[in-house]
């Protein structure tokens, strides 16, 4: 029985850590010429947690007139 509960608070433990542990980064946007070259970057970082940050890193690079914008999350 004792077993059984220190299993219990052993899973309870590992489990509240894993879902207190939050992932944050500072972002900017950068945008480049057909060439690579930095031609803008927003030198004022935002930062973002979590889901807000999934986001901004699972988004495709955006392409007009030769100017492809993205985000830069460090």
């Amino acid at each position: 029985m004792k077993i059984l509960i220190a299993l219990f608070i052993l899973v309870n433990i590992t489990f509240f850590q894993a879902c207190t542990t939050i992932e944050c980064a500072n972002c900017r946007t950068v945008v480049e010429d057909s060439n690579g070259n930095i031609i803008k970057d927003n030198e004022t970082p935002v930062e973002y947690c979590s889901l807000e940050l999934s986001e901004k890193e699972s988004e495709e690079p955006v392409t007009l007139d030769g100017k492809t914008s993205y985000w830069l999350c460090e």
